[in-house]
């Protein structure tokens, strides 16, 4: 029993009035402090052996949508989803909570109800669950690789940035070139000719690749990250093992070029989790080999600096360039003094762009893919120019 029962029973009444804690206190005659311990009394969860007192339970399914929606009543007032879960009876394993809301009744209850969305095969979490089970017991073949090139004393060392943008390898085309593998050989062309213009005159001593950036064109569920649906040439699980087959032999060909090589994952707004999956493979795949690392993380704006030179990195569907240049020495805040050139580099429009912004050069690369979509096509996009250049 509380020690603040007869406390309790002269607050609970009072609490109908919907007044300040300094008004409770004043007619308890007890300090503010008093009444928050009182208040924190009647919404503290129920012992570990208290029977929780619900007086009722409505729930509405909706089947088709795959969505629940529940309201209950009592004695305490829920914090985390798994009490939710418990109070309103949901199962975990079925059901995602995604929102609720609770309020403190004029009798002391408390009010709660949640809406939860069924977890089902390709949803988000499954998904990466799996995926992430998958890369646990991954074990890749070995990966040879040649020894670099030897550098030439005369000639200046440079990092050579492969800024790969909107390739949309998997996305259909209604011009009828729907061969992936075609696409494949213009990135690899792509690449080989950048490296040979800058093998002709310097020394590569890094080369940065990015990967991500919409380049299988759409999420496992055929549609882009928030939801617009696509038109792919293969299923989803077709295009992954191709797609990272053909980016495993890229990154096997650039060791032979570079002493390092550095792949990093720029989110896309058509395939954000996908080319996550795609960067976390690769950077299992490759885990033994030192002279490779990866920047996977989840963040949209990535950084880079080599020699006096600082890179910002972003897909561009979401921020301005000028709001890009001004977020820039804030984001590279730890290097920023220490370098006397700024360069931006996006894409997601399709259409080159390179700007000055205040000091900052801001590049935005086209597309590599020259799949046309329905939506291109209505759109007038048929006639942008595909070509993308070392930086």
């Amino acid at each position: 029993m509380s020690k603040n029962k007869e406390l309790l029973n002269r607050l609970q009444p009072l609490l109908k009035q919907k007044k300040s804690k300094a008004y409770y206190a004043e007619k308890l005659n007890v300090s503010i402090d008093k009444i928050i311990e009182l208040l924190e009394e009647l919404r503290g969860t129920p012992k570990e052996n208290e029977e929780i007192d619900n007086q009722e339970i409505i729930k509405k399914v909706d089947v088709e949508k795959g969505t629940l929606q529940s309201t209950a009543v009592s004695v305490f007032d829920p914090h985390t989803v798994e009490q939710l879960a418990e109070l309103h009876k949901i199962d975990l394993k079925q059901f995602r909570i995604t929102n609720y809301w609770s309020k403190l009744k004029p009798c002391g209850k408390f009010t709660s109800s949640v809406f939860a969305t069924r977890i089902t095969e390709d949803s988000q979490e499954t998904f990466q669950s799996n995926f992430i089970e998958f890369l646990k017991t991954f074990k890749p073949q070995a990966t040879p690789s040649k020894a670099p090139i030897r550098p030439h004393i005369d000639r200046e060392n440079i990092s050579l940035i492969l800024p790969k943008q909107d390739a949309h390898f998997n996305k259909f085309s209604v011009n009828g070139d729907n061969d992936i593998r075609t696409r494949f050989i213009q990135n690899e062309n792509s690449i080989w000719k950048m490296l040979k213009k800058a093998e002709a005159v310097y020394n590569i001593e890094e080369i940065v690749y990015i990967v991500g950036s919409d380049q299988f064109n759409s999420e496992w569920t055929l549609a882009t990250t928030k939801g617009t649906p696509q038109s792919n040439i293969h299923t989803y699980q077709q295009a992954f093992e191709l797609i990272s087959t053909h980016e495993i032999e890229i990154i096997n060909d650039l060791l032979d070029h570079a002493e390092q090589v550095k792949v990093v994952f720029v989110p896309g707004n058509h395939d954000e989790y996908v080319g996550w999956h795609l960067v976390n493979l690769l950077k299992t795949y490759f885990r033994s080999n030192n002279r490779i690392n990866f920047d996977d993380s989840v963040l949209n704006t990535k950084y880079h600096k080599y020699g006096n030179t600082a890179i910002m990195l972003n897909h561009g569907d979401a921020i301005k360039p000028k709001e890009l240049a001004q977020m820039f020495p804030i984001g590279f805040k730890d290097q920023w003094s220490f370098c006397e050139n700024y360069v931006i580099i996006t894409g997601d429009k399709h259409h080159e762009l390179s700007l000055g912004i205040s000091g900052i050069k801001f590049y935005q690369v086209p597309q590599l893919s020259n799949a046309v979509s329905k939506w291109d096509d209505k759109m007038g996009h048929r006639h942008k120019k595909q070509k993308w250049l070392p930086l």
